[in-house]
């Protein structure tokens, strides 16, 4: 019995740090590729530990998006596989997510330039876009 209840202590300890380390550090540290005005950033740390929460930045640019980030090269989000097969099965429908040629806008208008950065490619191809050698965004 009493290994049951630390054991369940430590899983709600380790919850509760974690929730805490997406309301902190996604907040603080990190790139901000969609828009570089506002205080959440895209930290990978936070992501892996937090199952796909880390990606802040465009969380808070694009609150409606179901996926809470733009899935591409070296994106880990466990939360969005877990809703994509519940639409599959029915239980979530209607996932809302804004257009690339909005992102793309938002990422040129708004963003710091580290979109590119890391090797992440997360735009289709049919949305083309390369850096300069200071990093900004060109057609």
């Amino acid at each position: 019995m009493i290994s049951i209840f630390t054991l369940s202590f430590i899983r709600y300890v380790l919850q509760l740090n974690f929730t805490w380390l997406v309301n902190s550090a996604a907040h603080m540290w990190g790139n901000k590729p969609y828009d570089r005005k506002i205080n959440p950033s895209e930290n990978l740390g936070v992501s892996i530990v937090a199952m796909g929460e880390g990606w802040h930045n465009y969380h808070h640019t694009f609150p409606w998006d179901y996926k809470a980030a733009e899935i591409g090269d070296f994106r880990y989000n466990l939360t969005t596989t877990i809703l994509n097969l519940f639409a599959k099965i029915g239980w979530a429908y209607d996932l809302k997510e804004p257009s690339k040629e909005l992102i793309r806008k938002t990422i040129e208008r708004s963003g710091d330039g580290s979109h590119l950065k890391h090797g992440f490619r997360a735009m289709p191809e049919e949305v083309p876009m390369e850096a300069d050698e200071n990093s900004n965004l060109v057609e």
